[in-house]
């Protein structure tokens, strides 16, 4: 009896710990528990149809956690590069930062620039970027096309966006192949049943409408925290491409933004502790060349074509301009650098 009650056990443990990652999702999902650990306001079943609208509108949400330069450097990208009329809410959740972070983001806050989410304890990537959406969710008024959001874009906090067609280029995309999901082709290829691979979520663009709600799960706490989003896409028949935000030029990922933090600060404490210490240094995350919509050609074992040296020249005249324009990173350096309405910058391809 004993031996059965101690194997019983080691199977839930196991269906807890291992399973959200290598099980199938839709017997993973069902569990009560499952749904509970990581749960989501759906998006309206009346909402707009994302796809049709003339004037569609853009969420973006961010997670942040210990990264007070790097967010400082992502919003500012948002407002002073991109400056589009169609992003209509930028969504931070901070997980209980304590390298000032919260200060520069409640003065965003205050100043309407964005809309801050605080943590009073680490939830940890995933579920924030869940608190994020599903506040989106929530907030959207199917009465008021000036209160609902179409698309959301999920960005890592170490992203920083160079292009001011970003947004554009994005809906023209996801409509054009008749996407739900869009991001950069992510390495290693993982390969996925029905679309030909996972798309990386450092940026991802989300038709929410089709995507936030069940029976597809959102995002998890583990290394790649989309990944139980688009396997289960991908078996209900949704569609994935892969869209060259690296390769083009619309941002640049430094990566191990907040696992620098991490291991910088010994919390040993942090799950993700181990996993920092060997995988904090930027890496200027690369990809697969061209733009491959769901139909389009894909390559097998294509070479990264992701001009590293460029992505760092392009970073350093970004960082002198942030420099020039943020001389202290304060939140009255960055509020005013955010609202300055000239010159806003471009990188172009």
């Amino acid at each position: 009896m004993s031996i059965d009650t101690t194997a019983a056990k080691a199977i839930r443990t196991t269906k807890r710990v291992i399973w959200p990652i290598y099980a199938p999702f839709d017997n993973y999902w069902r569990a009560p528990w499952a749904r509970r650990k990581f749960a989501r306001t759906p998006w309206p079943t009346n909402a707009f149809d994302a796809h049709s609208r003339e004037m569609p509108r853009v969420g973006v949400v961010v997670a942040n956690y210990n990264t007070a330069n790097l967010i400082s450097q992502l919003i500012f990208s948002l407002h002073r590069i991109v400056h589009s009329p169609k992003v209509a809410q930028i969504v931070v959740v901070d997980n209980a930062s304590t390298d000032g972070s919260i200060h520069i983001l409640e003065a965003l806050h205050n100043a309407n620039l964005i809309h801050l989410i605080k943590n009073r304890e680490q939830q940890y990537h995933g579920k924030g970027l869940n608190q994020g959406v599903s506040w989106l969710a929530r907030t959207y008024d199917a009465h008021d096309p000036n209160h609902s959001i179409d698309y959301v874009l999920i960005l890592d906090s170490d992203v920083i966006l160079l292009r001011d067609d970003i947004i554009d280029d994005s809906i023209a995309f996801i409509r054009e192949s008749g996407s739900d999901i869009i991001g950069q082709l992510q390495t290693p290829v993982i390969k996925l049943r029905h679309n030909p691979y996972l798309v990386h979520p450092s940026t991802l663009f989300l038709d929410a409408g089709r995507i936030w709600k069940h029976p597809i799960p959102p995002f998890y706490d583990h290394g790649s925290p989309a990944e139980p989003m688009e396997k289960y896409a991908d078996r209900k028949g949704r569609i994935i491409s892969s869209f060259p935000y690296a390769e083009q030029n619309y941002v640049i990922h430094l990566g191990g933004g907040t696992l620098s933090s991490i291991a910088a600060s010994d919390e040993t404490d942090n799950r993700y502790y181990g996993w920092a210490v060997d995988h904090s240094e930027p890496h200027f995350l690369g990809g697969y060349s061209g733009m491959h919509g769901a139909q389009g050609p894909r390559p097998q074992s294509a070479p990264n074509t992701v001009d590293r040296d460029r992505a760092r020249a392009n970073y350093e005249r970004f960082f002198e301009i942030f420099q020039n324009e943020v001389p202290v990173l304060d939140a009255e350096h960055i509020v005013n650098a955010c609202l300055r309405d000239h010159p806003n910058y471009t990188f172009g391809q």
